[in-house]
């Protein structure tokens, strides 16, 4: 029997003639309307999950501080980072500001009255991921112990940031010699301050 001769007088007949072709109809059906409903379950479960997650998000995010506190702690480092680049040394170029540490550091020595003294400042050596070079500079002198305290306060209460990286005191010769490692931040801008 050819599909194409089938009549739909014949395929009507032939389906209430064959009990075994009606039911099998019915079975490919019933197959069909089961794996249906089986890949509409696996959707909505799958729909299901995804709400749930929205909602735990929505819980978390509505737990977190409102924006306002956001606001507020984003003024708050605007108002840290202005603060940290005043006390950052500024030049226009290396030379500049290898001059300005120098002559920084000779103030400090000045106000220290020491008897020997010597400075050598290094070249500026960019930092990483940021606008800032470093500048390392090697300080010695001759002092006494009183004389080391103040030129510790000296160097922490400098308005632009300095930092001992390195001290080291010995005694030499009857005196005590220091050698200091001491680091500059500089910001290279047109109009330096």
């Amino acid at each position: 029997m050819n599909l194409r001769d089938l009549r739909t007088e014949q395929i009507q007949s032939e389906l209430s003639e064959n009990f075994r072709l009606r039911v099998g109809l019915w079975l490919v059906v019933v197959l069909f309307l089961s794996w249906l409903s089986l890949v509409w379950s696996d959707f909505n479960a799958g729909q299901y999950a995804s709400i749930k997650n929205l909602e735990r998000n929505q819980r978390a995010l509505v737990d977190i501080e409102s924006v306002d506190v956001w606001r507020e702690r984003v003024n708050l480092e605007e108002d840290r980072v202005k603060r940290i680049e005043q006390t950052l040394w500024k030049a226009s170029s290396d030379g500049l500001a290898k001059a300005r540490l120098q002559a920084g550091l000779d103030e400090l020595i000045v106000k220290g009255d020491f008897v020997k003294k010597s400075v050598k400042v290094g070249t500026p050596q960019p930092l990483d991921a940021v606008s800032v070079n470093r500048i390392r500079a090697r300080v010695r002198v001759n002092v006494t112990p009183d004389q080391l305290a103040q030129t510790m306060t000296n160097i922490a209460s400098y308005p632009q940031k300095l930092v001992v990286e390195e001290l080291e005191l010995n005694f030499r010769n009857g005196r005590w010699v220091v050698d200091l490692t001491v680091a500059a931040f500089f910001i290279y801008a047109e109009e330096a301050a």
